[in-house]
């Protein structure tokens, strides 16, 4: 490099064009992009069920059990909240859901499948144990009314034996 070369000042080139590209591009994308979330939503993917239509899974026994059993869930924390996203706990709808399990299996009681009287019998019992370590977290015992109905095992026994007494006179 000679000496006048050394003391010349640098040259910028400047290409203009280079914005007017790079817009252009953009723009090309985003026309793109657009054009394809058009077609997309006038055709759904295929093998994809239409606006409006789904599949459910077949009614079932197991599946009724199901839908209170996670309304339990959802009341007593253990499950987000699918519309806030939050664990949230409302021990009087947690009660609610377990009693309405329990007035199943009274109401089917001699009606179902072994298997199916089992799992509700299980069901409840496991609502009953979450619904309990819930509530003594939450700040002790459940308020009056909120306790999931469980009968207690000497008015089972003394249920039927009132109904048979035949000193009442009934007989």
């Amino acid at each position: 490099m000679t000496d006048e070369e050394k003391n010349e000042d640098p040259k910028i080139f400047v290409d203009e064009d280079w914005k007017q590209k790079a817009e252009a591009e953009k723009k090309a994308i985003e026309e793109e992009i657009a054009s394809q979330a058009e077609e997309s939503a006038e055709a759904p993917a295929e093998g994809a069920p239409a606006e409006g239509e789904y599949d459910l899974p077949p009614a079932s026994f197991p599946s009724l059990l199901q839908e209170f059993s996670t309304r339990a869930l959802v009341s007593l924390g253990m499950i987000q909240n699918p519309f806030s996203g939050e664990a949230q706990v409302d021990l009087k709808a947690a009660a609610y859901s377990i009693d309405m399990l329990a007035i199943l299996q009274e109401k089917t009681e001699g009606n179902l499948e072994e298997n199916e009287s089992a799992y509700l019998g299980q069901l409840i019992a496991q609502l009953r144990e979450a619904f309990l370590k819930v509530s003594a977290a939450e700040g002790g015992a459940a308020p009056a009314g909120e306790s999931p109905a469980e009968p207690a095992p000497e008015e089972e026994a003394a249920a039927p034996a009132e109904e048979t007494d035949p000193e009442k006179g009934d007989a």
